[in-house]
């Protein structure tokens, strides 16, 4: 796995579009990792406290896609002391909405079957909570916008790529007029 350094220009220049959602029924947890993440990070962070919330903030937001939205989901959910939609079905909907949304699983407990599940959705990971979870999200997080780094960066080499092939198109169609003209008079 090949992860980019990100320098503190690129960061500023990332932090405007980039949103990182917490998705918990943990009011504490959510709290905390969003705190953490406002101390060590710039990025604009937002919590919700229900996957339905969550998707109903989606179907309405008007976020533009050239902003990265990552997704720290958790798996399961209670609503007035029921279960409700849990992170699995909540993912298959976010997909729907915004498919190059990245999703980070977070769960109180591990379980294979649902965290294969998780990845095979298209989540980047499924996390259990623990005392080391702040560090294993932002980890993750970075890996991401190393990625979307290299993505950007490709693009705007294709885009350079063109530019320049159109240049030199244009500069042999301009020498050719030239040349076409000079030998009329």
């Amino acid at each position: 796995m090949y992860i980019r350094v990100i320098n503190r220009n690129e960061m500023q220049h990332l932090a405007k579009k980039v949103i990182i959602y917490i998705i918990d029924d943990d009011e504490l947890f959510s709290g905390i990792i969003k705190n953490k993440f406002n101390a060590v990070t710039p990025y604009r962070v937002i919590t919700f406290s229900s996957t339905e919330h969550f998707i109903e903030h989606l179907k309405f937001s008007d976020i533009p896609s050239h902003i990265l939205e990552i997704a720290i989901l958790d798996y399961y959910f209670m609503t007035n002391g029921k279960p409700s939609m849990n992170g699995v079905e909540a993912m298959k909907e976010i997909m729907k909405l915004k498919p190059r949304m990245k999703v980070i699983f977070v769960s109180g407990r591990y379980d294979q079957s649902v965290a294969n599940e998780a990845k095979m959705l298209g989540a980047i990971d499924f996390i259990k909570k623990n005392e080391a979870i702040f560090t294993r999200i932002l980890n993750r997080v970075r890996y991401i916008l190393s990625e979307y780094s290299l993505y950007i960066l490709s693009r705007r080499r294709k885009q350079m790529t063109f530019i320049f092939i159109g240049l030199v198109l244009l500069g042999g169609v301009i020498f050719s007029i030239l040349h076409l003209t000079k030998m009329t008079f």
